[in-house]
């Protein structure tokens, strides 16, 4: 889903100059610290950024589509349900952008599941109904070759699977926030699955791009990453920039009862 791409110095310096004036400008724009509405995004921001998750290669970018590797998933650790092996780290510890923000969400609804009805259920989410989860939090990797014909709601990835099983909500695409989950997608019509973390706003407070953590080879592995939508002037990479219309956001927000 995110192979691999080669940032130009130019690009650099835009990104840059652009996060700049955000971190300056638009402070009120930054991570959140707590919202009491969707308390599960302190959570996952503490998670993904915590030590667990090392930004130096450690847990380098491999992608494998589960048509040719069904046991590793792309996490850091091995991941159960119920008893049920989900995912096996690989020998070469390699992980992948649909993986890694799965894992953050697994952590967070099991730590959550246990503190709300002290089992290991999530909402009574059968191994079954878990594995239809991931099928549709990583868009059915074993289809990569049809990939281009892919629309709503199969597109929207991690915000399809949270919907579709009451374990959140879709995000209007300005009202992201620090925490949420993101599936977006390129001109190119390649993908990527993230935690989103800021936006990047020009002089005028549009917004151009967003700051974002995951897996991507850019940052040989877990790292957070900055990319641009289209339009953008001068853009030397324009086949890369996001497709505004095909960006997702999700906030994870468990609704009890609702299955």
């Amino acid at each position: 889903m995110e192979p691999y791409v080669k940032v130009s110095f130019r690009m650099l310096s835009f990104i840059a100059l652009h996060a700049i004036l955000f971190f300056f400008n638009c402070a009120n724009r930054t991570l959140v610290t707590e919202n009491e509405s969707s308390p599960f995004q302190k959570e996952i921001l503490e998670y993904a950024l915590s030590d667990e998750f090392p930004r130096n290669g450690t847990y380098r970018y491999y992608w494998a589509p589960t048509a040719n590797d069904t046991i590793h998933l792309g996490t850091t650790k091995n991941i159960d349900y119920l008893g049920t092996r989900l995912s096996t780290v690989r020998e070469n510890r390699g992980t992948h952008c649909v993986g890694i923000s799965w894992q953050v969400c697994m952590k967070i609804l099991q730590d959550w599941s246990k503190r709300f009805s002290g089992g290991d259920a999530i909402l009574n989410l059968s191994v079954a109904d878990m594995k239809k989860f991931i099928d549709r939090w990583f868009i059915k990797l074993e289809a990569q070759d049809s990939v281009t014909t892919l629309a709503p709601p199969q597109e929207k990835g991690a915000v399809y699977a949270l919907t579709s099983y009451n374990l959140g909500d879709e995000i209007p695409f300005d009202e992201a926030q620090a925490g949420d989950f993101v599936q977006f997608w390129r001109k190119d019509n390649t993908g990527h699955s993230c935690i989103f973390l800021n936006w990047i706003l020009d002089h005028e407070g549009n917004i151009i791009g967003l700051r974002y953590w995951g897996s991507q080879p850019q940052t040989n592995g877990i790292g957070t990453d900055t990319e641009l939508f289209d339009p953008y002037p001068d853009s030397d990479m324009s086949k890369r920039l996001l497709v505004k219309s095909r960006f997702y956001a999700g906030r994870l927000a468990p609704k009890p009862g609702a299955n």
